[in-house]
């Protein structure tokens, strides 16, 4: 399950001079125990594409993600995070 944190921000992309919306979304990562399973959680979801920051925090077991909303979606998260073997 996700809930936002952050509704949209705009902000404006130097590179394409696009405005780009970004949001902040809370994932559950159920079975995220140990700092290994976060360093993995963080480099596979950070290579996605659209996915701007992620912060995995085993403790809470979620990981807070900043998206570009025009490239990727929540529900691909969830799927993601699911394809690494949690729920």
């Amino acid at each position: 399950m996700a809930t936002s944190d952050l509704d949209a921000m705009t902000e404006m992309d130097d590179h394409t001079q696009h405005h780009t919306k970004h949001a902040t979304v809370v994932l559950e990562v159920q079975g995220l125990n140990w700092a290994t399973q976060k360093a993995t959680v963080e480099a596979v979801l950070g290579r996605r594409q659209g996915v701007v920051a992620v912060e995995a925090n085993p403790v809470a077991q979620t990981a807070t993600v900043t998206i570009d909303t025009g490239r990727t979606s929540v529900a691909d998260l969830q799927k993601w995070v699911e394809d690494c073997g949690y729920h």
